[in-house]
């Protein structure tokens, strides 16, 4: 396992007075999943999953949420209805137990995936449509902020994707899932700078314009992204940006593996395991 310290002077801006926190912990992995996507999120009194890999991972991602220590998954998020974020779910339904399920579309016209929702329905205690912005009160440590879709209009299922910009402390993490540059567009005139940016649709020349990630400034940008994928991800003019605009580094899970991010004490921690 490789390990990477980001030392607490890195992060004087952000710090904070509040005594009351520095024994909260957030971990946020970013899972090697190849060329889809899985995101976790723990804090102290929430487990969130954002998204659920596909097929070929799936059983890679259980073991790696049992060995982070999750037994069970307060918050079930699918960002959009696409194979390579819903394909691993039916493994986490059956290995977890989930309280809330959230979506941003139901796909009529895709049997599997409403196959998929039917047993989500069975197992899990509340599900929810989520399709304009919003804020989920899913921990007492966390802001979490929707800040697409907006509207229900678009004919590109990415840009269905929920977009979530999460706080903790005086970290901000901005996830992009799939969302492309119309998306990017509507929701540039927000506050989006952030310290970690989740790149959207894994670094396709689609998302990722140098207006909006010269707006997020990200510390830190993670590309969720296969190795020798057929699609070219990531672009090379995504990663010309990136690499412009983002101050610190760059993560790919293709290159580095799943990553870690722990935040304790004001101090932040990223962990690789290639």
């Amino acid at each position: 396992m490789k390990k990477i310290y980001i030392l607490l002077l890195i992060f004087l801006p952000f710090l904070i007075s509040d005594s009351e926190n520095l024994n909260s912990e957030l971990l946020v992995t970013f899972f090697n999943v190849e060329s889809a996507d899985s995101i976790l999120i723990k804090t102290p009194d929430s487990t969130i999953l954002i998204d659920g890999g596909d097929e070929d991972t799936k059983k890679y991602l259980v073991y790696s949420l049992k060995k982070r220590g999750v037994n069970a998954i307060d918050h079930l998020i699918l960002t959009h209805p696409h194979k390579d974020h819903y394909g691993g779910l039916d493994a986490i339904i059956t290995n977890f137990k989930v309280h809330n399920f959230y979506t941003s579309k139901i796909d009529v016209d895709n049997e599997e995936l409403l196959s998929l929702f039917k047993l989500i329905k069975a197992k899990t205690t509340n599900t929810f449509l989520v399709n304009t912005p919003t804020n989920f009160d899913f921990s007492n440590y966390l802001n979490i902020q929707v800040l697409s879709p907006k509207n229900d209009t678009s004919s590109n299922d990415n840009n269905f994707s929920i977009v979530l910009k999460i706080t903790f402390e005086k970290y901000i993490f901005l996830l992009m899932g799939d969302a492309e540059d119309e998306i990017e567009n509507q929701i540039i005139s927000e506050n989006i700078h952030c310290n970690f940016l989740k790149v959207g649709h894994h670094g396709s020349n689609t998302s990722s314009s140098a207006e909006f990630i010269k707006k997020a400034s990200p510390d830190f940008s993670i590309i969720s992204v296969g190795k020798y994928n057929s699609y070219g991800h990531p672009a090379k003019s995504t990663l010309d940006t990136l690499n412009k605009y983002t101050k610190r580094h760059i993560f790919r899970t293709d290159v580095d593996g799943t990553i870690d991010v722990i935040v304790k004490n004001n101090k932040c921690t990223i962990n690789t395991e290639d």
